[in-house]
């Protein structure tokens, strides 16, 4: 070790050991301060909280919803028939009626639609056309009832979103106030609405259900609350158990657990006094701090229990020793760690280059808790009964780990080969996967209730999935005009033939109901015989749009035109198909939108809404997570061989430090995974992970090659004591992360399983990979050093020890 270090490494030790007492103190007040800021950590997990990057896309969109309303703040009551009789029945009909009159009340509410409120057209005997009430007011009996159904089969736009064609299943719109959409104001409203379908049951053979995307955010925030405050603790205490049976310790089960918490406590307090939200992507950071926190841990305390072995039982001399040869290789791994993650600030997403400083900041808090806490107290616990290697018959995690080093040291090229091949195996499985990205069924499973809710509402209505295809006018009457008009039907008519579309409405369809019922028309006549070419189609539609116009509210026809006849919008709902066929159907669209609305024309076409922005944004922050992840890794690779002044350092770093993402790549793509926001965000855990134990590996490493001038020696030496603590360290890990398989949380289990995968491909990289590279690829300089091992003149608190 250059004296330099040493010499600041020991000053730092005798710093901690010295004043025990104010360090525990300075660290216990940082703690608490930390966990006074936690209340207020905010949490958003929709995907409108990683949108940020895309601002022509989020801008648009937003303009959009100001326009013409926002669909992502519709929740859905469901009515569904269950019994020989349908929705359309009195008893049924008065249900509605009296729940759509509670939830008007609501707080946040702005309005709701059912299927008793509606009004349509009607011919007088004076031969105008009116506005009626379908369901008038008063009792519902069941001669109003009939009349009611014969009246809904006269109105198509019915079918599309409150009632199913065969008459099974009812839907009761309910608006909510667009600027009330956090996700407390949201579990406000979801809460009032079910309080009242709770109060109001339906009658006898029905069923009333609650869908809509607020109600899906709400569940997705609740679960995860649900997993957090059930499986982390859970977790927690499998971690106890297992540091327990590994150290036989106390102390050491209880010390690495109380350092990692400390990290991080100071990682989520920083996040509260930024006013950064835990979102989709920043959620995994908890977890890779925790394995990267109990990772160092694990080496620290394992060092630990060879130095007071090595020094006779003293523990004070054996906690100088740790601290001076533990403090450069946690510095090395945290300054890596950090500057790799904090390269993710070239990364175009917005999310990603925050997410990029946080890890970065967050493995500092950790490697700093962990080497400070420790560091301190482990002087005054029993040390792990961990038995030195010089001195005694090692234990079995030892001794296998020992016996794997010799192998790999006598047969490198074996070693190598075999690790390519796996290598070269999962590229090849990683191959077949897809970026593909799912709203509700990536987060819940089929059998999941909110998922078994939505495949009924795209069975029965229209689906909640929107996209939308604003259309812009150069003048006020182009919409107006008759060929406009039929190009717009036309559009409709090309998107339901998509696969994936559930339904498509515009204003054609709004003017196309009221022209059928006007005096002297026939339900039977085409839409050419509706609205012909020429004079008289265009002075049939000046006339509906004067009739719409005054029932605006009624016919919602704002949410179809703007007032001043420039904008229009075609909305459509699609099926939950994901961002793969969305993306495919989008293509589809554009190019069939780019004929029929030739770019240089009066209209000029552009696609928005939930789907649209989805798909892309979603898709964009996969390829440039993954990608920022592989530069991160090149940036990595670049500091390791500046931090052992050799080229070689960094390229035999390379291949290990990649294989755990090989690996896991492969593994996906032999289950059928696709790659989407939940599973790419593991791939963090295999770069920190494997650059946390490349490091450590390296160090002891190029400590063993100093004393003993050999690389095959070398390697061994370095495997009875850093192999032994990152073999342990995996078994803990992997332990921990299994208890996760038990969350109903998709997300969550998959992030377990694949976590489980990364870290077998980190032993495959660190503990067969590495030594194997180091064997056929390092070149001794020098003659070996003096042992550094050797007696130091005693200390204050040496000599207290």
């Amino acid at each position: 070790m250059n004296s330099a270090i040493h010499r600041a490494c020991r000053r730092f030790g005798e710093l901690l050991l010295w004043h025990p007492k104010a360090v525990i103190g300075v660290l216990l007040g940082l703690v608490c301060l930390a966990l006074s800021q936690l209340p207020a950590l905010k949490f958003e997990f929709t995907p409108a909280a990683i949108y940020q990057g895309s601002d022509d896309l989020v801008a648009f969109a937003e303009e959009f919803k100001q326009t013409f309303g926002y669909d992502e703040a519709i929740c859905l009551v469901v009515l569904e028939a269950i019994g020989p009789t349908d929705v359309l029945t009195a008893e049924a009909l008065q249900w509605q009626r009296d729940v759509a009159a509670e939830l008007q009340h609501l707080p946040h509410v702005h309005g709701v639609e059912s299927l008793v409120t509606l009004q349509g057209p009607r011919a007088t005997l004076t031969g105008k056309l009116e506005l009626q009430p379908i369901v008038p007011e008063g009792p519902i009996e069941s001669e109003v009832a009939d009349a009611a159904r014969r009246a809904f089969d006269t109105l198509p736009l019915v079918r599309d979103g409150l009632l199913s064609v065969d008459n099974r299943v009812a839907g009761i719109p309910v608006f909510l106030d667009p600027t009330a959409m956090h996700i407390e104001d949201l579990r406000v409203s979801v809460g009032a609405i079910r309080q009242v379908l709770a109060h109001q049951p339906p009658p006898a053979g029905y069923r009333a259900l609650l869908s809509g995307l607020p109600v899906i955010s709400v569940e997705i925030v609740d679960d995860l609350r649900k997993d957090q405050l059930t499986l982390i603790p859970l977790a927690g205490i499998t971690y106890l158990v297992v540091l327990g049976l590994m150290f036989r310790r106390l102390s050491g089960a209880l010390l690495p657990l109380v350092a990692v918490g400390m990290g991080l406590s100071w990682t989520m307090a920083t996040f509260a006094v930024t006013g950064e939200s835990v979102n989709l992507v920043t959620n995994v950071l908890p977890a890779l701090l925790l394995i990267i926190g109990v990772s160092s841990s694990v080496q620290i305390v394992s060092c630990y229990a060879e130095q007071v072995a090595a020094h006779g039982g003293r523990s004070a001399r054996a906690a100088l020793a740790t601290i001076v040869h533990m403090t450069p290789a946690c510095l090395l791994a945290a300054l890596t760690t950090a500057i790799g993650f904090a390269s993710l600030a070239t990364a175009h997403s917005v999310v990603l280059r925050h997410f990029g400083w946080q890890a970065a900041v967050g493995v500092g808090y950790q490697y700093l808790g962990t080497l400070v806490f420790l560091g301190t107290l482990l002087r005054f616990f029993a040390p792990p009964r961990i038995i030195d290697h010089e001195q005694a018959q090692p234990g079995l995690t030892t001794r296998t780990v020992a016996a794997a080093g010799f192998a790999v040291a006598r047969h490198p090229w074996l070693t190598l080969c075999s690790a390519l091949a796996i290598v070269a195996g999962s590229c090849w499985f990683g191959s077949h996967v897809q970026i593909n990205s799912y709203s509700v069924t990536e987060t819940f499973s089929e059998s999941h209730p909110s998922v078994q809710t939505l495949r009924l509402v795209e069975r029965k209505l229209n689906g909640l999935i929107p996209l939308e295809i604003s259309l812009q006018a150069q003048s006020p009457e182009q919409f107006l005009d008759p060929e406009t008009f039929h190009r717009v039907l036309e559009v409709e008519e090309v998107a339901r033939e998509l696969p994936g579309v559930l339904s498509v409405q515009s204003y054609a369809d709004l003017f196309r109901v009221v022209l059928v019922h006007w005096p002297g028309r026939r339900v039977s006549e085409t839409d050419r015989e509706l609205v012909p070419e020429g004079d008289t189609g265009q002075k049939r539609l000046a006339r509906t749009h004067s009739f719409i116009s005054k029932f605006s509210d009624s016919f919602h026809f704002d949410s179809y035109m703007t007032s001043d006849g420039r904008r229009a919008r075609i909305r459509v709902r699609l099926a939950e198909i994901g961002s793969r066929q969305t993306l495919a159907l989008l293509t589809e669209l554009e190019g069939r939108l780019a004929q029929i609305f030739p770019p240089d024309g009066p209209v000029q076409v552009r696609l928005t809404g939930e789907a649209y922005v989805n798909a892309h944004t979603l898709t964009t922050l996969i390829h440039d997570l993954f990608y920022s992840l592989l530069t991160a890794s090149l940036v990595i690779f670049s500091l390791i061989a500046i931090e052992f002044r050799s080229l070689r350092a960094g390229l035999v770093a390379a291949l290990p430090n990649l294989t755990p993402l090989f690996i896991t790549l492969g593994y996906m793509g032999l289950r059928g995974y696709d790659m989407n926001v939940g599973n790419v965000i593991v791939f963090t855990i295999c770069l920190g992970l494997a650059d946390d134990n490349t490091i450590h590996l390296l160090y002891r490493f190029r400590e063993e090659l100093d004393r003993t001038g050999e690389v095959t020696q070398a390697i061994q030496r370095a495997f009875y004591g850093t192999g032994r603590a990152i073999l342990a360290t995996s078994l803990l890990l992997v332990a921990g992360t299994a208890v996760l398989m038990a969350s109903n949380f998709v997300p969550t289990r998959r992030f377990a399983e694949l976590t489980g995968v990364t870290i077998i491909g980190n032993l495959l990289g660190v503990l067969l990979l590495l030594p194997a590279c180091l064997v056929l690829a390092w070149r001794v300089k020098s003659k070996p050093a003096a042992d550094r091992n050797s007696p130091e003149p005693a200390t204050k608190a040496e000599t207290s020890g």
